[in-house]
């Protein structure tokens, strides 16, 4: 996650999360005009180890993207809101709670 509020993060590595679960506050780093986050969930490749001497494509052809499913939300997509069962939000994308 990127852009997280400092010191509000509620977890720590190893944590098991529920539904609903409070795990950090979104800030506002960078050069925005507003709050954002930015979330992947991947597994670490295979071979990580020194960067200078990794193989980058063998490394990257290893890894595992998992999706990150929102419910109760409004997602606008190319400036079309809907309000699906679940989402799975894509690059440009944005969610916002339904209620």
């Amino acid at each position: 996650m990127a852009h997280l509020s400092p010191g509000s993060i509620q977890v720590k590595v190893g944590d098991h999360v529920t539904v609903g679960q409070p795990i950090a506050k979104v800030g506002n780093s960078g050069n925005t005009s507003e709050p954002h986050l930015h979330i992947q969930a991947q597994t670490l490749g295979t071979g990580i180890g020194d960067v200078a001497t990794m193989d980058i494509p063998t490394v990257l052809h290893t890894l595992h993207t998992y999706p990150l499913v929102f419910t109760d939300v409004v997602l606008t997509r190319r400036d079309r809101e809907s309000r699906p069962v679940a989402a799975d939000p894509r690059r440009g994308d944005t969610v916002r709670p339904a209620s």
